[in-house]
């Protein structure tokens, strides 16, 4: 894979924090809101750096319960940004072997476990970058940070991340690399 003398790698990309919270569970529907934060460091051979289709998911044993996308951002000037993706309070349809599985887990266990995945797609542009019509040596990458825990309390129904700083995984291609893949 060419990468026309890119850091392959990409930027790096850290979870910061995230907060979540269970409202409700009934037998085919649950009720959660959250936000998740993360640092995103921009390669120091980038001028600009586009992330655009941020979505975020939760995920419970690997069965989807939310989504949020994110608006498009820019980094140009900062070489950290601090990012945060919002879960408005929202009622998700839920198998009710997946409700009845966690309402037990609400009553016999002091704690709880949500996992998220966070998956993104971006554009670099080199150092010499002029705007967006000099897009041939655009980099495009693909984003994902798996299973970042969340332990619930039982009997409130919040929670935050589970130990320290996340860093993400992130797969940068050159424009040539995507268009024949």
């Amino acid at each position: 894979m060419m990468t026309h003398g890119f850091d392959p790698n990409g930027p790096e990309i850290h979870i910061q924090s995230v907060t979540f919270s269970v409202q409700n569970i009934s037998s085919s529907h649950i009720t959660t809101r959250g936000e998740i934060k993360f640092i995103v460091a921009k390669p120091r051979d980038c001028s600009a750096s586009i992330y655009d289709d941020t979505v975020v998911s939760i995920f419970y044993k690997e069965k989807p319960l939310s989504m949020t996308v994110m608006e498009p951002f820019t980094q140009k000037e900062k070489n950290h940004t601090m990012v945060k993706a919002m879960f408005p309070s929202i009622v998700s349809p839920i198998d009710t072997r997946v409700s009845k599985r966690m309402a037990l887990y609400f009553v016999h266990n002091s704690s709880f476990e949500f996992s998220f995945d966070v998956k993104a797609k971006g554009r670099l542009w080199p150092n010499k970058w002029m705007g967006p019509e000099d897009s041939d040596d655009a980099r495009w990458i693909n984003i994902w940070c798996p299973n970042v825990k969340v332990e619930i309390v039982a009997k409130t129904g919040l929670g935050t991340m589970a130990g320290e700083s996340l860093k993400c995984e992130v797969k940068a291609q050159n424009r040539l690399d995507v268009l024949l893949a």
